[in-house]
């Protein structure tokens, strides 16, 4: 063998980043977030309800139902289980992560012809926290071949393709990886809210979003029975790939909402969320190192690496969300439904550099043609017990799929049970427990447009979120 020790590092030319996704929208655009327990215990149904601090998020006219000063926080614990199928092969993965779910405080202001109320608070809107991997072989195609056939310049600095991007390392090899995904996404919130008449009140919020977002995959491509050794390069042994992205997550957007009543059996609630404008500033790495069999004559084992690294920034708007909820109380249970609706297809990546930009025109134009309008709807109850300072709630919940056609389980479907205990006249002790289930399809490697070179797998997810949070009005 004739092989030289390479150590490369190469600056990724803005060109060929591809570290811009539709996935990076979706994520940011995600629903079904914590709030508070009581938002969480009623889900989208919540919407029909909205007479406590959850109002500042979901509805702010919702906010002159409150009659005292009203200070809320609470805690939140996710407990996440990922069984990934991709081939004949299965694997599980559990994940625990705690955190604060919100903490939040509104006035009240006394006017001649009804109330007004400011409200002020934080709120975790997004955890990330994912992690799965899979050990696998490979008989159908391989991450080298479908990087050569890209034409990607380190097949060839690594000795793993000729000048002409050809390789031999097509398929028939056992591939691992390790994916871990972090971070969160936070906003600060305030609003205010006023009477119109007797039984109709208008608000409205401005939310200052920030977080990160961490994706991290450690991939290894192996040949261990030797099958690829019939070329030029003709002791392959092992591929190792670290890839990382990093995102620093900052936004802004609105809420207009207007609440109507009739006495006090029954509600009805619209609102209006602005789009979502965000900042990201983005770094990316990868490095990628190649073993090869000891060499028959020395036993000499080569090993190979090259790593590739860069930053870039861009902007997200996410589309207008719209919603509306409806609640009446009879027999001493609140009945309450809620919908939200967004068109996905608005999803916009701009304000990127020009040769970035060309890439995120190209994930324009995708979302316009793969997604579509994405709905949450979902029905819940309140039922006070007559003999115990308890609330008992209870909610489901569906939001369906972004994309135009999909796997089975895309839709989300949420189930809540939960429930406050009155400690006294004035405080409020809530939780809940939702289960969440789901299932996405993710690419490992290649695209739709060489469907034989690519390699996707199915992952179900189901969280198990419990959250406790206290209510004190005074």
């Amino acid at each position: 063998m004739k092989k030289m020790m390479i150590v490369l590092v190469i600056v990724l030319a803005f060109s060929s980043a591809k570290a811009q996704f539709i996935e990076d929208a979706l994520r940011l655009s995600g629903t079904n977030s914590f709030v508070t327990p009581r938002v969480a215990g009623l889900n989208v149904s919540y919407l029909g309800i909205t007479d406590d601090i959850g109002s500042l998020v979901t509805n702010p006219a919702g906010l002159t139902l409150i009659p005292r000063k009203e200070f809320s926080a609470g805690v939140g614990f996710n407990h996440v289980t990922n069984d990934l199928s991709i081939f004949d092969t299965k694997t599980n993965f559990n994940i625990n992560n705690e955190f604060l779910s919100h903490i939040a405080f509104s006035v009240p202001i006394k006017l001649e012809n009804g109330f007004a109320s400011v409200a002020i608070g934080y709120f975790k809107e997004q955890d990330f926290r994912n992690s799965y991997d899979y050990n696998i072989f490979n008989p159908l195609n391989s991450y080298i071949y479908d990087q050569s056939q890209n034409r990607q310049p380190w097949t060839q600095e690594l000795l793993l393709a000729d000048s002409n991007y050809t390789t031999n390392i097509k398929n028939y090899v056992v591939q691992k990886a390790e994916i871990d995904e972090r971070g969160g996404l936070h906003n600060f919130t305030g609003g205010a809210a006023f009477d119109v008449s007797e039984n109709v009140s208008l608000g409205f919020s401005l939310s200052g979003k920030w977080g990160t977002y961490e994706y991290i995959r450690d991939f290894e491509e192996s040949d261990p029975t030797n099958i690829h050794n019939t070329w030029q390069v003709d002791d392959f042994n092992k591929l190792n790939v670290r890839e990382k992205i990093t995102q620093d997550i900052s936004g802004i957007t609105g809420l207009i909402g207007l609440q109507a009543r009739i006495e006090s059996f029954m509600r009805f609630g619209v609102s209006i969320k602005m789009p979502t404008w965000y900042q990201i500033n983005e770094s990316f790495s990868r490095k990628i190192d190649v073993e090869f069999d000891p060499a028959p004559e020395t036993q000499k084992v080569d090993r190979f690496s090259t790593s590739q690294d860069g930053s870039n920034s861009y902007n997200i708007t996410t589309p207008f969300v719209y919603s509306a909820g409806f609640s009446f109380n009879a027999v001493g249970v609140t009945f309450t439904t809620g919908v939200e609706y967004s068109d996905l297809t608005q999803i916009e990546f701009t304000d990127a550099t020009d040769l970035v930009q060309e890439n995120l025109d190209l994930i324009n134009r995708i979302a316009i043609k793969n997604l579509v309008g994405q709905t949450t709807w979902g029905f819940g109850l309140e039922y006070e017990l007559p003999i115990a300072p308890i609330i008992a709630r209870a909610s489901y919940a569906k939001t369906t799929s972004p994309y135009q056609q999909d796997i089975a389980n895309a839709n989300k479907t949420l189930v809540s049970l939960g429930g406050s205990i009155l400690l006294g006249k004035n405080v409020r002790l809530d939780g809940v427990m939702r289960w969440i289930d789901y299932s996405e399809q993710r690419t490992a490697y290649g695209s739709e447009a060489n469907p034989t070179l690519m390699s996707k797998y199915i992952i179900k997810h189901q969280p198990l979120n419990i959250a406790l949070g206290m209510t004190y009005r005074f």
